[in-house]
């Protein structure tokens, strides 16, 4: 349990960080566009290093491998898989929060009209 909500709450960070970066950086984009990239960066970082622990238990000699070494770390990639692919969709979640909020704050030229 433990292990998944240290997954889930960097991904949460990391995309509603991602989501005000992207907002500032590219204006012009879309809700969807920007909540689908502001989450991506933290899970593909976790699918890329699960895929090569994965490839390289499968592609490992019988020698190499000991008695179950080779299946416990491709069941640990997949598992690895789909906390990354969990991560994404609270990533998602965090930006598209992030988006809500920026969208109802004022510009910030609106700001100072209101208190002169």
């Amino acid at each position: 349990m433990l292990e998944i909500l240290l997954v889930l709450i960097p991904c949460a960070v990391f995309g509603n960080l991602g989501a005000w970066l992207l907002m500032r950086w590219k204006p012009s984009w879309s809700r969807r566009k920007t909540a689908i990239l502001a989450a991506l960066p933290l899970p593909s970082i976790i699918w890329i290093v699960c895929l090569v622990v994965f490839f390289n238990a499968a592609t490992s000699s019988q020698e190499s491998c000991g008695v179950d070494a080779c299946g416990m770390s491709m069941m640990f990639s997949a598992f690895g898989m789909g906390y990354g692919l969990i991560g994404y969709f609270v990533g998602l979640a965090g930006a598209l929060g992030a988006i809500a909020v920026a969208k109802r704050l004022p510009a910030d030229g609106e700001v100072a009209a209101t208190f002169e």
